[in-house]
């Protein structure tokens, strides 16, 4: 195997889409979640279909990224006002 060859297996296994969308009959490299041939298209074209589907992401074509993204800021936001009121709290106390 080439080191081209190993970074393309690589990048098909890890690339984020769950395995179960992944085909590999026949030493084939693919994903059917993003379309994208990890044994034939070249680097612009994965990078062309990666961005493609990011746009869809963020223009609320996939629920599912959408409600991932709102739980995270969610959490992110109660995590920093949590913060927020600690250090409140402190300042409030009297000094020793």
């Amino acid at each position: 195997m080439t080191p081209e060859e190993t970074l393309r297996k690589l990048l098909w296994l890890r690339h984020g889409c769950p395995i179960s969308v992944l085909y590999v009959d026949d030493g084939e490299m693919q994903c059917s979640e993003c379309g994208i041939d990890f044994k034939r298209d070249d680097a612009e074209l994965i990078e062309q279909k990666w961005t493609e589907q990011s746009l869809k992401n963020i223009e609320g074509n996939d629920p599912k990224i959408l409600d991932i993204t709102s739980i995270i800021k969610k959490k992110s936001d109660d995590e920093y006002m949590a913060k927020v009121d600690k250090m409140i709290d402190h300042l409030k106390r009297p000094p020793e």
